[in-house]
């Protein structure tokens, strides 16, 4: 598809204003969707380094000129039919990738192996690129943890060996079986092997490489030290966003009345 719009495979866009361009160009060229977000308001502030409430947590700080812009570009995608207008999100951005009727895909690792059983003609016509970076400079990580219930009767034992598996070597181990990044500094890069099969076509290990990499750059933003929101009164806030977010795309307001009456309504919450 990519060729076919007269882009270059081997560039593909880094940021998500790229996305956007690319995009356009893709529909112009064959009348098809360039991408198809997964749109949670609150990962899209944060990823854009928008604070949600203020350092007490007791005020809303999102509606800024930063979220207005934002908020505008998902709504010239939406107006511009840059992205399915269904906005169906993850699921539907899979089916539609191997249905080979969008050229971008943001998905984790363990989509691929999907790929390859499911539609293995797109697989054999794909390629992997870093995941496109917002102005927070961060990408999205969900976090495993290995935990030691209070009842253990061996707790000593159990935090050494919780230490062994998180340790370097047995990340990059664990990593040759499992489609895991290591939780380490010392990331797949310092690996001959997942060098050596990256180089020689392997997708997954190329796309494990490219993703351990790029974990400098990962965040937790469901972590309340990332997103500020007392623990209580999260899922009240991130709903509030979300509605008004969505109402805005699809063009029931503009974006400044959506922050707004977001802002009025989280308010609300948070002085409770």
């Amino acid at each position: 598809m990519f060729e076919r719009a007269g882009l270059d495979p081997d560039n593909p866009p880094k940021t998500w204003d790229e996305v956007f361009e690319y995009s356009r160009i893709i529909r112009a060229k064959l009348d098809a969707y360039g991408f198809e977000p997964n749109i949670i308001a609150l990962d899209e502030l944060l990823l854009e380094g928008i604070p949600i409430v203020t350092d007490d947590g007791k005020k809303a700080a999102f509606n800024t000129q930063e979220a207005v812009k934002k908020l505008e570009w998902f709504q010239k995608a939406y107006r511009e039919n840059l992205m399915p207008r269904t906005l169906g999100g993850y699921g539907e951005a899979r089916e539609f990738y191997q249905s080979g009727r969008l050229a971008m895909y943001t998905a984790g690792l363990t989509m691929l192996k999907h790929i390859e059983v499911n539609s293995p003609d797109i697989y054999k016509v794909t390629d992997v690129s870093s995941h496109p970076l917002g102005k927070g400079g961060m990408i999205k990580v969900s976090l495993m943890n290995l935990a030691i219930p209070i009842t253990s009767k061996c707790p000593k034992e159990a935090a050494k060996f919780a230490l062994f598996v998180t340790s370097a070597r047995w990340q990059i181990e664990f990593s040759k079986y499992a489609t895991v990044i290591p939780s380490t500094k010392q990331g797949l890069e310092t690996s001959e092997e997942f060098l050596n099969r990256a180089k020689s076509g392997d997708l997954s290990a190329k796309a494990m490489l490219m993703a351990s990499k790029s974990m400098q750059n990962a965040v937790d933003l469901n972590s309340m030290a990332v997103h500020g929101i007392p623990s209580e009164k999260y899922a009240d806030v991130r709903k509030v966003i979300q509605d008004y977010w969505m109402k805005a795309i699809k063009g029931e307001l503009s974006a400044q009345e959506a922050l707004d009456l977001a802002e009025q309504e989280v308010n609300k919450i948070l002085s409770k």
